[in-house]
């Protein structure tokens, strides 16, 4: 899979221009735009057969502090990276809700983007036209 972390990593420090979360049909989408000196070239990136995906603003209570967009704003995929194994459980521990604690996840991508996070798992992942199919991490 180094080809695979090779491709993400062409994707660092690219701006956003389309981002698409359709629970529907299980994907993730993004069209960005890579600047390199004069050139610029625009990639899509689209997580297929998601079965979490969890989004922080920010870390602790800098999660809180939600800016105000202005019409020169934009958001950068300032780093994403891939893990076979999944970056380990994500789950909620609830005080009220018992319920709640059913639910779990095992990310095996995660997206820095700015200071806020998102983590993605994912059954297959396609840059451009290349298909990787990376399977769920284990549990």
């Amino acid at each position: 899979m180094t080809c695979l972390q090779d491709c993400l990593n062409d994707l660092w420090a690219n701006v956003i221009q389309k981002m698409d979360i359709d629970v529907f049909n299980h994907t993730i989408t993004f069209q960005t735009k890579e600047i390199e000196h004069e050139t610029i070239r625009n990639h899509q990136l689209r997580f297929e057969q998601v079965s979490s995906f969890y989004f922080l603003e920010g870390a602790g209570k800098e999660r809180f502090r939600v800016l105000e967009t202005e019409e020169d704003s934009y958001l950068e995929l300032t780093s994403i990276y891939y893990y076979p194994e999944g970056i380990g459980s994500i789950s909620i521990q609830s005080e009220t809700e018992e319920w709640a604690e059913q639910y779990s996840s095992n990310s095996n991508f995660s997206l820095e983007i700015w200071s806020s996070i998102l983590f993605v798992e994912a059954k297959r992942v396609v840059i451009n036209h290349s298909v990787f199919d990376v399977e769920y991490p284990e549990q």
